[in-house]
C-alpha cells in the first residue's frame, strides 16, 4: 500500500506494541527528549501540519522524510527535500536501514548546523537502558582526567580520534597507514602526551600525532618517544612522549576549540560484547 498524501494515513492505533507485546521503536528528539513512537504505517516528517512529526520551520520541506518498516527492519528515506536528511552526519537519499543509537538530522543549514530537528532512533529500549547504566557506571569508575582542565573549547577531547604514524623514510616508502591509538594523558602546558598502542615504538622514535573530529580540521603534532611501559593486557604498550613540534594554528585550535575533558582508560575498562565480559 502506498500513501500519496497525508490525508490517506489511517488513524494511529491505540496499542503501539506488536503481537509479541514488544514496544515499538521510537524517534527521540535530542534537544527536547520528546518521544515519537514509530507506527506500523509510514511515519512522515515535515513542515506540513498533518505530518506525524511536524517541524514548523521554513527550512524543512512540507514532506521532508519518512520512516517505515519492511520485513522487520526500519528505514528512513529523504523525500527530495532541499536541505537534506542526514543519518550519523551523512546525507541520505535512498532508504537507509536504522540501527539503535543512529542520529537523524532534518534540514542542516547555516542557521541550523545541528539540523532544524535532530532525533535518535531507539529500539529494544529495555536493553539500551541497561547498557546506558553500565556505561555511566564505567565512566565513573575508570575515567582518567587530562592534566590541564579547560572549559573554553566546544569539542571534547574524548570525542576526537587519534592516529599515530612513524616519521621515517621507511614508513613513507611503504606508505604505512596511520594507526589509531588511545590517548591516556595529555598536558599541552608541559608538552607531554601518553598513548596506548599494540604497535611498539622505541625510545627516541619520532612520530606524527593526528587529531581528527568532524567539526575541526585535522591537527598534527610531532612527538618524540621518551619512555615505554608494557601493560599486562593483551600486549598493550603505553608510550610517554613529548611534543617537539606544533604549529601556531594548531596550538590555537587546541586552546580555543578543544575542551580537555576526562578521558576513558581503555586498559582497565570492561565492556559486554556478545554476552561475554572482556577487558579492553
Amino acid at each position: 500500500m502506498e500513501f500519496k498524501t497525508f490525508e490517506d494515513l489511517p488513524e494511529l492505533p491505540d496499542d503501539q506494541a506488536n503481537e509479541n507485546n514488544i514496544p515499538r521503536p521510537i524517534l527521540e528528539e535530542v534537544r527536547s527528549l520528546r518521544k515519537h513512537v514509530i507506527p506500523k504505517y509510514p511515519m512522515f516528517i515535515g513542515r506540513d501540519r498533518q505530518a506525524y512529526v511536524c517541524v514548523p520551520v521554513s527550512a524543512v520541506s512540507r514532506k521532508h522524510a519518512k520512516v517505515f518498516e519492511k520485513d522487520g527492519v526500519f528505514y528512513i528515506q529523504d523525500l527530495g527535500s532541499i536541505n537534506g536528511t542526514y543519518v550519523n552526519g551523512k546525507r541520505v537519499l535512498d532508504p537507509v536501514p536504522l540501527k539503535p543509537g543512529d542520529r537523524i538530522k532534518i534540514s542542516v543549514t547555516k542557521q541550523y548546523k545541528n539540523g532544524a530537528k535532530e532525533f535518535e532512533f531507539k529500539h529494544n529500549l529495555a536493553e539500551q537502558e541497561n547498557l546506558k547504566k553500565d556505561r555511566d557506571m564505567l565512566f565513573q569508575d575508570v575515567q582518567i582526567f587530562a592534566e590541564d582542565e579547560s572549559t573554553s573549547g566546544n569539542v571534547l577531547l574524548k570525542d576526537c580520534l587519534f592516529y599515530i604514524s612513524k616519521k621515517d623514510i621507511v614508513s613513507v616508502i611503504k606508505s604505512e597507514p596511520p594507526r589509531r591509538v588511545a590517548i591516556s594523558q595529555v598536558s599541552f602546558r608541559k608538552t607531554k602526551i601518553s598513548f596506548h598502542s599494540i604497535c611498539p615504538y622505541k625510545v627516541k622514535d619520532q612520530l606524527i600525532l593526528s587529531v581528527e573530529h568532524p567539526q575541526l580540521k585535522t591537527m598534527k603534532a610531532q612527538l618524540r618517544v621518551l619512555d615505554t611501559e608494557q601493560q599486562e593486557h593483551y600486549g598493550i604498550i603505553t608510550h610517554h612522549c613529548e611534543m617537539i613540534k606544533l604549529t601556531d594554528d594548531d596550538k590555537r585550535a587546541f586552546r580555543d576549540k578543544i575542551d580537555l575533558s576526562p578521558l576513558i582508560c581503555y586498559i582497565s575498562s570492561k565492556t559486554i560484547e556478545n554476552g561475554l565480559e572482556a577487558d579492553t
